[in-house]
């Protein structure tokens, strides 16, 4: 217990916040494809990635609606996201995305290829969706 307090006070003086958010706010949300069907919040059909500011998230797809908790993480200087699939605490499948900010959507890649683009429905991710969804 006093590793771990000295550790988490090293790390605030030091400029370093643990619980700082890894997705940036402008991608943090959920985001569709173009012919999605909500409701509410909660996918239906369609494609949907859920992220919040602290990367865990979900990748939907429907109908009916299925999904696989992700794990995200966002490169700045290229504008891509890393997302490892999570099943039963490990890490089963990596995908990239990227973030277009001129046009505000994210493209899903396969390879070299652009599978699907994904536009923002919501800019946040509430507690009951969170739970909705499992994660």
């Amino acid at each position: 217990m006093k590793s771990t307090l000295l550790i988490l006070c090293s790390l605030l003086i030091l400029g370093c916040d643990p619980r700082k958010d890894i997705i940036p706010e402008n991608i943090v949300g959920i985001w569709t494809s173009s012919d999605a069907v909500l409701n509410g919040e909660l996918l239906i059909e369609g494609q949907a990635i859920y992220l919040g500011s602290d990367g865990a998230g979900a990748l939907l797809v429907g109908p009916p609606p299925i999904g696989v908790k992700i794990t995200a993480t966002f490169n700045s200087s290229t504008e891509t996201i890393d997302l490892n699939m999570i099943e039963h605490e490990r890490v089963v499948r990596k995908i990239s995305a990227k973030f277009n900010s001129t046009n505000n959507t994210i493209i899903l890649i396969s390879g070299k290829e652009n599978v699907q683009t994904l536009y923002r429905r919501f800019d946040h991710l509430t507690r009951k969706t969170k739970k909705a969804i499992g994660i």
